[in-house]
């Protein structure tokens, strides 16, 4: 159980940073894209990656919400999540290196006590 928590206060930190990170790249500075992320196209749709981040923020914080009341979909949504993010922040760098740490931690907490005293194979 408190394997659980441990991965709903790492998504609720996760989210709210994201959240904080979608309404920055909402505001009228346009220097500082430059620094954010390498593709161009990112660079480019700087807009659309905040209301995405925004979004997933968003969702993050109602898993670890649902996760806190140890309710079944809030474990799918998180790991749903957490995996589109570990695959995604191939392209993000070096903004997603903070991403994925924190993503790869909330997997291993949500992994862990989903699958803890669990054996491979049964002797």
């Amino acid at each position: 159980m408190k394997h659980l928590k441990y991965a709903a206060i790492t998504l609720s930190i996760h989210g709210s940073l994201e959240i904080v990170g979608g309404l920055m790249a909402l505001l009228p500075v346009s220097k500082t894209k430059d620094y954010i992320f390498a593709m161009p196209f990112l660079r480019d749709n700087l807009i659309m990656i905040g209301i995405i981040g925004i979004i997933f923020g968003l969702l993050r914080i109602a898993a670890a919400i649902g996760l806190w009341r140890n309710l079944l979909w809030s474990w799918w949504l998180a790991m749903i999540i957490c995996i589109i993010t570990l695959i995604l922040m191939i392209f993000m760098v070096p903004s997603g290196i903070g991403d994925s740490i924190l993503a790869g931690l909330a997997t291993v907490w949500l992994l862990i006590a989903r699958y803890g005293k669990l054996k491979i194979i049964n002797r």
